[in-house]
């Protein structure tokens, strides 16, 4: 006697995830880029991936269920049956328990990184949110960069040249003295200059270096900005302290860097000297006009050393 026999198999699907097309669809609550994530508040959102599965088209394709906790946190992926091509949905739930202000990687069983926390520069919060006013934010510079997090607070200019601009040096007053390295330049009334460390982070994530010199922060005579991805912003990313180096502004051409800049034309009076003096060994020691006070000075360790007259009061750097 013959015999037929028909069973039904489960085959687990193996799709390719699009991971950098995941996104959050605008659902976590309570808004997290502002600020970060906040200790004791409880979060809900939903995260959607695209893939493309198999085309085994006679077998029924299934996903294993997925759970994904950190910091209080979870994700959780249902699983079940899927189409040869889709999107699949994570569920976020929890009570943060991480740092103020802290940032969560998730990392999915297929390797997609799922981010949740601040912006990574000023601009990239101006762009999420318009209207945002000018003021202290929270950052995560490694952001894009790596899991870790590198929470940090900066001050942005939220209106010149449609805003999104990070400050991180500014000198005043007309006595001379040394200018200190800081964490966090606070308001543009704050002396210093931020750590060259940490600028090379932000800088890593701007692509525009401005000027900016005048009798103070709101009646500032004098403003210039850079080309996008020029030699400014390029020698303000590098840690080389080699006179005219990588790391200092102050090279062959590099002047047309801000002089031709037809997006955003200068505002006052710029002139520039030729010469470059041996201390001009990268952040905060950038360009030096050797003595030619008519001449820009980015020398922002040195009060009187960084403007285009020796008359303006105030001076500073911003990158976007």
């Amino acid at each position: 006697m013959k015999l037929n026999h028909t069973a039904t198999v489960d085959v687990l699907a193996n799709p390719t995830y699009q991971c950098n097309l995941g996104s959050w669809n605008n659902t976590v609550a309570p808004e997290y880029r502002i600020n970060g994530l906040i200790p004791g508040v409880s979060y809900t959102g939903t995260y959607t991936i695209p893939y493309t599965g198999s085309s085994e088209s006679d077998c029924e394709l299934q996903l294993p269920a997925e759970t994904i906790t950190q910091d209080g946190l979870t994700l959780t992926y249902t699983g079940g049956p899927v189409s040869p091509t889709g999107t699949i949905t994570y569920t976020l739930s929890g009570t943060y328990t991480g740092p103020n202000n802290g940032a969560i990687t998730f990392t999915t069983a297929s390797g997609c990184q799922i981010y949740l926390g601040p912006c990574r520069s000023c601009k990239e919060l101006i762009n999420l949110f318009p209207g945002t006013p000018s003021g202290v934010y929270t950052f995560n510079l490694y952001k894009g960069v790596s899991t870790s997090s590198y929470i940090h607070n900066l001050y942005c200019d939220m209106t010149t040249n449609g805003g999104g601009w990070t400050l991180v040096s500014r000198n005043g007053s007309s006595s001379r003295f040394g200018q200190s390295g800081r964490n966090t330049i606070s308001e543009p009334t704050d002396n210093g200059y931020i750590f060259r460390s940490i600028l090379i982070l932000i800088a890593n994530a701007g692509t525009q270096v401005q000027l900016r010199s005048g009798s103070s922060p709101t009646n500032y005579a004098h403003r210039i900005t850079s080309q996008p991805e020029g030699p400014a912003i390029l020698a303000l990313r590098s840690s080389d302290n080699t006179n005219a180096g990588s790391g200092t502004w102050h090279r062959s051409g590099v002047i047309q860097d801000f002089m031709n800049n037809t997006t955003i034309s200068p505002t006052g009076s710029w002139s520039w000297a030729v010469s470059c003096q041996s201390t001009a060994a990268g952040w905060p020691r950038m360009f030096h006009a050797c003595g030619n006070t008519n001449s820009v000075h980015w020398y922002m360790d040195v009060i009187t050393e960084n403007r285009t007259s020796s008359g303006d009061s105030w001076a500073s750097t911003w990158i976007r």
